[in-house]
C-alpha cells in the first residue's frame, strides 16, 4: 500500500469552498444503479426508482443507512452513552444513533443536538461517509472545509446531485455505492511544525467493499455466456468471462438475466466462495450504444468475417 504525506495549511475560504464548485447535473440511471447495487448487498431490503430523485433524507434516515451498511457487512457496534439532548435514549432511534457515536460516524453539531427529522445536508453526508471511511482519524487536524475536500479527490461526490445543498434519497444511495469502492484509511502518524500538521497516513490497499463485504468490484465487456463467446468457438456454460483490467475474470452467474449482456460494457461485483467467484450483481455500463437486430432482418453469414448481413 502506497503512503502518503501531506501537509495541512491554513487556506483562504474561497480556496476550501471549491471543493464543490462545479455545475451538478442529476443522473436518473445512476441512482436506479446505486438503489440496485445496494439492493444485492443487502444494505436495503428493496429498491424502487419512484421518486427517489425528490424524496428527501433526513438526518437520522442517513445515519442510520451508513449503520445498516456496517451491520450487512457483519460489523457490530457497542453503544456509547448519547450525547444529544433532543433524543430520547429509550427509543430504538437512540439506538440507532449511540452505535453512529460509538463508531465515530457523527460527533453532533456543537449544540447537543442531533436535530433527527431535519433534511441532512450534503457537507453532512459527505462528512459521515468520510468518518465511515476510516478519515476521521485527521478529521481534527484540518478545517471543515479541508475535510469536505478531500471527498472530492476521491470522487465521492460523483453524481451526487443534492439541489440546493439538500440530499435525496437518490443522492444518498450514490453517495454510498461510490464509498464501496473507495479505498478506507489508515492513520499512521501526526506531527506538527510550524503551525502546519504533517498527516502522514497509509490507505490499507482494500476499498470498502474489500475490507468490510469481502467482496471485489470488476468492469469490462462480458465476452461469454452459457450459449456462446464473442471471440471463441466455446460457451462458459454457468460461468460468464469479463473482460478487466486485471485479465479474463471468470464469475459464476447462475442468473440467467445476465445472459442479455452477452457483448456489453458491464460492472459487476463478486465474491469469492470455495474457489469459484459468485456473482453478486451485474449491471450494464451507461457508455453501450446498442442497436437491436430482428432475427427476420438478417440476410446472411459471412464465416470468414465472422459477419453478419442485415
Amino acid at each position: 500500500a502506497a503512503v502518503l504525506t501531506v501537509i495541512m495549511m491554513l487556506q483562504s475560504a474561497i480556496a476550501c469552498s471549491a471543493a464543490y464548485a462545479g455545475e451538478k447535473t442529476l443522473d436518473e440511471k445512476l441512482y436506479n444503479e446505486a438503489g440496485n447495487a445496494l439492493k444485492s448487498l443487502g444494505v436495503i431490503s428493496e429498491y424502487s426508482d419512484l421518486n427517489v430523485e425528490i424524496e428527501n433524507m433526513t438526518r437520522f434516515e442517513f445515519v442510520k443507512l451508513i449503520v445498516d451498511l456496517f451491520e450487512t457487512a457483519g460489523i457490530s457496534f457497542d453503544s456509547a452513552n448519547g450525547t444529544f439532548s433532543d433524543i430520547d435514549h429509550s427509543t430504538e432511534l437512540a439506538k440507532t444513533v449511540d452505535k453512529a457515536i460509538a463508531a465515530g460516524l457523527v460527533y453532533g453539531d456543537g449544540d447537543s443536538q442531533f436535530r433527527a427529522d431535519d433534511i441532512i445536508t450534503r457537507n453532512e453526508a459527505v462528512s459521515v461517509a468520510l468518518n465511515a471511511l476510516g478519515y476521521n482519524a485527521i478529521k481534527s487536524y484540518m478545517t471543515y472545509p479541508q475535510y469536505l475536500a478531500i471527498a472530492d479527490r476521491l470522487d465521492l461526490t460523483d453524481g451526487v446531485y443534492a439541489a440546493d445543498g439538500l440530499m435525496s434519497l437518490g443522492d444518498a444511495y450514490v453517495l454510498i455505492y461510490n464509498m464501496l469502492t473507495t479505498d478506507v484509511l489508515e492513520a499512521d502518524s501526526f506531527t506538527v511544525k510550524n503551525g502546519n500538521t504533517n498527516v502522514s497516513y497509509e490507505k490499507s490497499g482494500k476499498n470498502f467493499l474489500q475490507a468490510y463485504f469481502n467482496a471485489e468490484y470488476t468492469e469490462g465487456i462480458m465476452t461469454a455466456n452459457q450459449y456462446a463467446h464473442i471471440s471463441r468457438d466455446e460457451q462458459a456454460e454457468d460461468y460468464c468471462y469479463i473482460l478487466s483490467d486485471d485479465g479474463e475474470v471468470k464469475i459464476n452467474c447462475d442468473d440467467s438475466t445476465v445472459d442479455t449482456y452477452l457483448g456489453y460494457a458491464v460492472k459487476a461485483y463478486y465474491r469469492t466462495v470455495n474457489s469459484k467467484n459468485c456473482l453478486l450483481f451485474m449491471w450494464a455500463d451507461d457508455t453501450n450504444d446498442v442497436t437491436v437486430i430482428d432475427g427476420e432482418d438478417v440476410t446472411g453469414y459471412d464465416f470468414s468475417s465472422k459477419s453478419i448481413k442485415y
